[in-house]
């Protein structure tokens, strides 16, 4: 014969299967539910992903060992509350021959301490893009940015390349406190009009000066 504890009856050797009412979470992720006049205490059955919340109705099962599972929650006290879906030991999210489609009509949120994105082909379509981090690492074979325009404000600016090419159409304006150019080799300057002028020293120094 069973002992009887005080706060739910003795569990069954018949196995059943019924509703009821979720009225305790126990620290030990288990569940008290009372189902037609009876507290039953219960285990979480790992079938059910939707996180039960106190006065759901649920649906509790029992085998012929005395276990009484909570196998899923039939309908939520508030349903206009956010659902929660709680995997304390992990999920993997698996199509083999198939796609995998996320749809929000509001937001998308992911949270995690890291992040890893791995596709042999990534499109990414948005209308606008704020992007916030302390560092950024990025290493590319080839990169292309075609835009309308593009403003950028940088404190520092360091800039290393074997070949550099730029090519204006139009008119490019430089403002700078000083200037410093160097050439180890030659340093060539040519227009069909050039205009060289100072407010105080305009100075020329070379072993040989050729003009014309």
């Amino acid at each position: 014969m069973h002992s009887v504890h005080p706060s739910f009856i003795p569990l069954t050797r018949t196995p059943f299967q019924q509703d009821g009412r979720l009225i305790n979470r126990l620290p030990d992720g288990s569940f008290m539910v009372e189902s037609r006049g009876q507290r039953w205490h219960c285990r979480r059955a790992a079938s059910c992903l939707l996180d039960p919340q106190c006065d759901d109705t649920v649906l509790i099962a029992g085998n012929d060992d005395g276990q009484v599972w909570l196998l899923a929650v039939l309908e939520r006290v508030r349903p206009d509350a956010i659902a929660e879906v709680t995997l304390p030991d992990g999920l993997r999210i698996s199509t083999p021959r198939g796609s995998l489609h996320l749809a929000s009509r509001d937001q998308v949120h992911i949270g995690s301490k890291d992040f890893s994105l791995e596709a042999e082909d990534a499109q990414c379509r948005l209308r606008k893009l704020d992007f916030d981090a302390a560092e950024v690492s990025s290493w590319i074979g080839i990169g292309r940015w075609i835009g309308c325009r593009s403003e950028s404000l940088w404190d520092s600016v360091t800039q290393i390349s074997r070949h550099l090419f730029r090519h204006v159409r139009q008119t490019e304006h430089v403002r700078a406190a000083q200037m410093d150019y160097q050439a180890e080799g030659l340093l060539r300057l040519h227009a069909r009009n050039t205009i060289a002028t100072s407010d105080a020293i305009t100075k020329i120094d070379s072993e040989q000066i050729h003009v014309g």
